[in-house]
């Protein structure tokens, strides 16, 4: 018990200390943490939310409206077999692949919370529906980054072959589903605002974190401690 509480105090005292010097720090660094959150939340504008938000609201789109049901129906077959999951994680799986991890791991929170899949199912949803969006790949990675959309072509069909092979292994070892099982939709209307509400707050949170971390990644360059690491790590011999 004292041990605990012991603990408890250092955790509060470390927290209050944290929350000080952080507080110093965006008064002696003003300038380049404004900076760095203002290119951060251009990011966000420009590159982070035109191409995730969409993804995100047809993803909840498609999980509360009756094109679950459309869609699980006939793949439910191939999904119960090949990753041994319901069929109304057809969907969210499809999306994860078409646009990217936040739109996959969306679905699959959607269909835990409405009770359609088990957290074991939603867990190892989670292991393959990880991967960047087909826009992501090859519109930002392949074209602009690396100049070639071929180039991006090939590392999307890579993640992607990835992903399936890795679902296709985590099945292995869960138990095979008795049958397809009926899947709960709202209306179109209510689909439709919920998806935008929902995908709305998860970019939000997405776009508020980057430019939380940005900040503090200014006053790490502004102190000199983010090169002093560098400096570091480099002149250490492994």
């Amino acid at each position: 018990m004292e041990a605990a509480k012991n603990q408890s105090l250092r955790y509060k005292i470390l927290s209050s200390i944290g929350f000080l010097l952080i507080l110093a720090a965006l008064l002696l660094y003003p300038n380049p943490v404004r900076q760095s959150v203002t290119q951060s939340v251009t990011y966000c504008l420009c590159v982070l939310t035109p191409s995730l938000f969409p993804f995100m609201a047809l993803c909840s789109f498609a999980v509360n409206s009756p094109a679950a049901q459309v869609l699980g129906r006939p793949l439910d077959p191939v999904i119960r077999r090949v990753f041994r999951l319901p069929g109304c994680c057809a969907a969210p799986i499809i999306m994860s692949f078409i646009g990217g991890y936040p739109a996959g791991a969306r679905g699959a929170s959607i269909l835990l919370r409405q009770g359609d899949i088990t957290e074991e199912q939603a867990g190892r949803m989670l292991l393959f529906c990880v991967n960047p969006g087909l826009a992501f790949v090859v519109t930002f990675v392949g074209s602009q980054v690396l100049n070639s959309p071929a180039l991006g072509w090939m590392l999307f069909v890579c993640i992607t072959s990835s992903g399936l092979l890795l679902g296709v292994i985590t099945a292995l070892w869960a138990p095979a589903l008795p049958g397809p099982s009926p899947s709960k939709s709202s209306g179109v209307s209510s689909a439709l605002i919920r998806s935008v509400e929902e995908s709305s707050k998860s970019v939000l949170i997405m776009c508020a974190c980057v430019v939380l971390f940005s900040g503090l990644t200014a006053i790490l360059h502004g102190s000199g401690l983010f090169q002093w690491t560098v400096g570091a790590l480099s002149r250490t011999r492994l």
